[in-house]
């Protein structure tokens, strides 16, 4: 089999996975494994398009690397996963205050953007999650074994 065999069986076997999930019980756990197995999918299929492009396959196979870690720390660590949902309103507000901000800057209108922040800043007011910050993915690569791995991205990307 060709790396690009493999790349293509990996991403089929992550996509019947996520899929058997989704219908699943509908635990946070659950819901969380989902949309860190569709991010991966997606980086995965990006690196099969972009295996030629040296800066783009190093960023997405850095992206499935920490997607990977990620994923290990919250299915081990019950306070992680919840740190991991705090992390996403926070995560989600950001990128929807970016593009607020960019569609203003064009003198377009907003108000849906705004009214879907308030109806997500309100159902995260009123959950148990709170954001406490972006995951360190070093401690994570050290953690698990992988601190050596997590070095080598580091140099590919100051490269």
């Amino acid at each position: 089999m060709t790396n690009s065999d493999n790349l293509n069986l990996c991403l089929n076997k992550i996509n019947t996975l996520a899929n058997e999930i989704e219908s699943y019980e509908h635990t946070i756990f659950n819901q969380a494994f989902y949309a860190i197995l569709k991010a991966s999918a997606i980086e995965i299929d990006d690196l099969i398009n972009k295996i030629d492009d040296l800066t783009s396959s190093s960023l997405h196979t850095r992206n499935i690397f920490e997607l990977y870690l990620i994923l290990r720390h919250i299915s081990e660590d019950e306070i992680a996963l919840s740190n991991w949902i705090g992390q996403s309103h926070k995560d989600s507000t950001d990128i929807n205050k970016g593009f607020v901000s960019l569609f203003q800057s064009n003198g377009l209108d907003t108000s849906i953007l705004e009214n879907m922040q308030q109806l997500k800043d309100k159902a995260h007011e009123e959950s148990k999650y709170e954001s406490k910050g972006p995951f360190q993915i070093k401690p994570l690569a050290d953690k698990y074994g992988y601190l050596n791995d997590y070095l080598a991205f580091i140099s590919f990307a100051q490269n």
